[in-house]
């Protein structure tokens, strides 16, 4: 990745990514990326319609370290995660097994503040060089309280269109039901990318509701001995969903809890025994959606 990439800024899926502060802004609301997840997601903009290998991610992200196949599923998971918040009915990353992941949507580069500005000084320049050779005094004189009337017409347009954007962020926040989905746990090595593609499919299909978003993986990824009040108190999470993959009676259980995040008391839990041969991992988890969506909405 080199320097003038970093500099660039990406437009896609409706969204700017600015590399240089981490931040990703959608037209309602913005949110900033960790640098591991930021470095992830600026290689798979960087070849948009490429399969971007694991080792290329692994070379390009964690250069000379030892990191598991884990901590880059894990990077891909929290980055769908968080850009779905962004566009929630669009599928950006397409996972290739045994391969790697592709970026599905269109990616343009775009130029940065600084070039902009540079250009448009430029630009004014020259047009104040041509009025000095062309245009009488009088006739500048003329157009300069215009000038200044549609600056500060502008100037009031954009302060009340923040204002607008963020009354209606504001509304849309209080309307939101904030969860925190912890990674689906499961004893069994051999399960291990079953639990990762269930909490995936998951978080997909309650992301698709109107009003159920999740807290990034980060957010209960720091060990924290008191995670739920944590949780509640720092990013008034509202519930908590955990599961557990195991083997019962020959058949796979897979089971859910939904727990409140000011008490920690399970609310609820469901469960479903299924042959390990029959799984669909996007049925196996739409059974669990209705069951969650009947009791947070």
């Amino acid at each position: 990745m080199n320097s003038k990439q970093n500099n660039n800024r990406f437009f896609t899926a409706g969204f700017n990514v600015c590399p240089s502060s981490g931040q990703i802004r959608g037209t309602e609301k913005a949110m900033r990326l960790g640098p591991v997840n930021l470095r992830v997601l600026l290689v798979l903009l960087e070849n948009q319609g490429q399969v971007v290998s694991r080792a290329k991610l692994f070379d390009q992200v964690w250069k000379n370290q030892v990191v598991s196949d884990d901590s880059l599923t894990r990077c891909v998971s929290d980055i769908r995660l968080q850009l779905g918040e962004l566009a929630p009915d669009t599928k950006l990353i397409e996972t290739i097994p045994k391969r790697g992941y592709r970026w599905l949507e269109k990616v343009s580069v775009l130029q940065t503040p600084e070039i902009v500005k540079s250009e448009e000084l430029q630009l004014e320049k020259a047009q104040q060089k041509d009025a000095q050779q062309d245009g009488p005094p009088s006739q500048k004189s003329k157009w300069k309280p215009i000038a200044l009337w549609t600056g500060s017409g502008i100037a009031s347009f954009l302060l009340l269109s923040t204002v607008a954007l963020w009354s209606v962020s504001h509304y849309f926040d209080q309307a939101m039901v904030r969860v925190a989905l912890l990674p689906i746990q499961t004893a069994e090595q051999s399960h291990q990318n079953l639990a990762i593609d269930f909490e995936d499919e998951l978080r997909r299909q309650l992301l698709s509701t109107t009003n159920i978003r999740f807290l990034s993986s980060r957010t209960h990824n720091e060990g924290n001995n008191k995670l739920y009040p944590y949780l509640s108190r720092e990013f008034a999470a509202q519930w908590i969903i955990e599961g557990r993959i195991r083997v019962h009676k020959d058949l796979l259980r897979v089971s859910i809890n939904l727990v409140d995040a000011r008490t920690a008391i399970v609310h609820d839990s469901t469960r479903i025994d299924i042959s390990a041969d029959k799984i669909d991992v996007e049925s196996l988890a739409n059974g669990f959606v209705v069951f969650l969506k009947n009791k947070i909405e």
